[in-house]
């Protein structure tokens, strides 16, 4: 149904599971228009017929999911009910579960990135198309043959800031699967046997919300390499239970993938790269995908007079920030356009629209500042480690291209 300004499909802007769905059209047809009858027709011989518009829609959306009865709701816990497989396992979580779905479960309309919002990466994004959202779209596709196991996790590793999390989040939005977010907090306790009972937890819950993907954010801290005697007990025992849940004997983990993020993919154990095949290092960007990293963070900005104008200056930048990330160029664009404000307000006092306009000077007044440096260059000890771990370990990809030996696939 168009929106009443015609930008758009409303339903198409909600992300509802087919239960929602079907509450949604119930409560439309309960708050809908009045029917009415075709004129050529006896109102006895047909029923009335409803007439559904746009308000019906949003009133019906509003009942459901702005209202005080939709806040009870989610106090209750009840909307989880509809994420699971099987909807009676909600009412099966035991006290450890319960506790990673409320502080774990993120709701994909919750999150707003997706691939279109992150710049540069194509081939990293290509990879977690085929290994993620594919399989987890079309899954007839893989039930047959080798393709029933065709990855048990996936490593993003690379310097910090430049995109790893967003892509992840981004494979939460678009992939169609529930997403746990696995923290350190999550499986760490004070209690002796309670880290393994919390780990168990986190792959039974996956598996009952399957297709399910769990993303462990600097995966380096928690499944960290054993170091004989001097890896603390607690340690150990936590990554062995980890091992086992992931893909041990009595594992049973289809539609469920781990993903997994690091700064440090030389401090991960063995077991664990053992389980994560597909190890893609997102590197710094080169300058188109700078340019078009900066495009998307100055999107609402005007930048130059004209179109032209926007595309030299934004190509101007990226051929001075080599070696910048994602991050450092996320800094930059904010100093850039605080210098076309500051040039800009004349009197503070009055409440004149100003339009801001940044142009090729502003970002010049934000390099000669000083303020805005890169966080990291080649000769960096981290950059250095982490590209000769890729040429060992490393299943080629990168974020500007492929370093020879893999294919399209990651493999």
């Amino acid at each position: 149904m168009k929106t009443p300004d015609n930008t758009g499909l409303y339903l198409e802007e909600k992300l509802l599971n087919p239960s929602e769905i079907e509450r949604l059209l119930l409560v439309t047809l309960a708050e809908g228009s009045t029917g009415v009858v075709n004129e050529n027709q006896n109102p006895l011989a047909k029923p009335l017929i409803k007439k559904i518009q746009i308000k019906d829609i949003t009133n019906a959306d509003k009942v459901l999911f702005n209202t005080y009865q939709s806040q009870q709701f989610i106090k209750d816990g009840l909307e989880y009910l509809n994420i699971f497989k099987n909807p009676k396992d909600r009412y099966t979580l035991n006290k450890f579960e319960n506790r990673i779905l409320k502080e774990c479960f993120i709701f994909p309309s919750d999150i707003k990135t997706t691939f279109n919002s992150i710049g540069g990466l194509k081939k990293t994004k290509v990879i977690m198309n085929e290994l993620i959202t594919l399989p987890l779209k079309r899954p007839e596709l893989y039930k047959t043959g080798i393709l029933k196991e065709t990855t048990t996790g996936i490593l993003l590793f690379g310097p910090p800031g430049t995109g790893k999390t967003l892509t992840a989040r981004a494979v939460a939005s678009q992939c169609g699967a529930n997403f746990l977010n696995i923290q350190m907090s999550n499986v760490q306790s004070k209690w002796v046997g309670e880290n393994e009972k919390n780990v168990k937890a986190i792959f039974s819950l996956a598996r009952k919300l399957s297709p399910c993907v769990l993303f462990i954010d600097e995966i380096d801290a928690l499944l960290q390499t054993r170091k004989g005697e001097f890896t603390p007990h607690y340690m150990v025992n936590t990554l062995n239970e980890f091992m086992q849940e992931w893909d041990g004997l009595n594992s049973r983990n289809d539609g469920v993938i781990v993903i997994g993020a690091t700064n440090r993919p030389f401090d991960l154990d063995e077991a664990v790269l053992r389980r994560l095949p597909r190890r893609i290092f997102v590197s710094l960007p080169d300058a188109e995908a700078r340019a078009e990293i900066l495009d998307i963070l100055l999107k609402e900005e005007v930048v130059g007079h004209s179109k032209e104008e926007r595309k030299e200056i934004l190509a101007y930048v990226a051929s001075k920030t080599n070696q910048w990330s994602g991050s450092d160029l996320k800094n930059l664009s904010i100093a850039s356009v605080m210098n076309a404000i500051r040039e800009q307000i004349v009197e503070p006092d009055k409440k004149n629209e100003i339009v801001r306009i940044v142009e090729k000077k502003h970002f010049d007044m934000a390099f000669d500042s000083g303020d805005i440096v890169p966080s990291l260059n080649e000769k960096t000890g981290i950059i250095i480690q982490l590209q000769e771990w890729n040429a060992k370990y490393g299943t080629g990809a990168e974020a500007g291209g492929y370093s020879g030996h893999s294919s399209v696939f990651g493999f």
